[in-house]
C-alpha cells in the first residue's frame, strides 16, 4: 500500500504526529485496562457495543502499516538530530499501536466467544 509522497507529510510535521500518537497510546492502554477488566469480571458488553469495538479495531489495524510507510519516507529525507531521534520514538510508538490493536482485538473475541457460550 505505498501511497504517493503527495500524501505523505513532512517531516516538520513529526513532533505533530508523535505526540497525537502518543495521546492514542493512552487511550489504547485504557480501553485494553478496561476490557481486561470485563473479562476478570462477571460484566458484560452487548453484542451490538463488541462488534463496534472489533469494527472500530479493526479498521484501526492498517494505521501502524500507513503509519511505518511514512517512517520509511522520512527516512529518505535529511534530518537532524533531534528528528532522529524523534523519529526512533516515533518506530517505538508505532510497534506499540500495533501490539495495543492486536491485544484489544483478542479481548474481544475472548469477551465475545464468553458471552455467546
Amino acid at each position: 500500500m505505498n501511497h504517493p509522497p503527495s500524501q505523505l507529510q513532512p517531516i516538520s510535521r513529526l513532533p505533530a504526529l508523535l505526540e497525537a500518537i502518543s495521546r492514542q497510546l493512552q487511550f489504547l492502554q485504557e480501553q485494553i485496562t478496561t476490557l481486561q477488566k470485563l473479562r476478570q469480571s462477571q460484566e458484560t458488553l452487548d453484542e451490538v457495543s463488541l462488534a463496534r469495538l472489533r469494527r472500530i479495531y479493526s479498521e484501526m489495524a492498517d494505521l501502524p502499516t500507513l503509519l511505518h510507510e511514512q517512517l520509511l519516507y522520512w527516512d529518505t529525507v535529511a534530518i537532524t538530530t533531534e528528528q532522529r531521534h524523534n523519529l526512533e520514538l516515533f518506530a517505538q510508538c508505532i510497534t506499540v499501536l500495533d501490539d495495543g490493536i492486536a491485544v484489544i482485538l483478542e479481548l474481544i473475541q475472548l469477551l465475545r466467544t464468553r458471552y455467546s457460550a
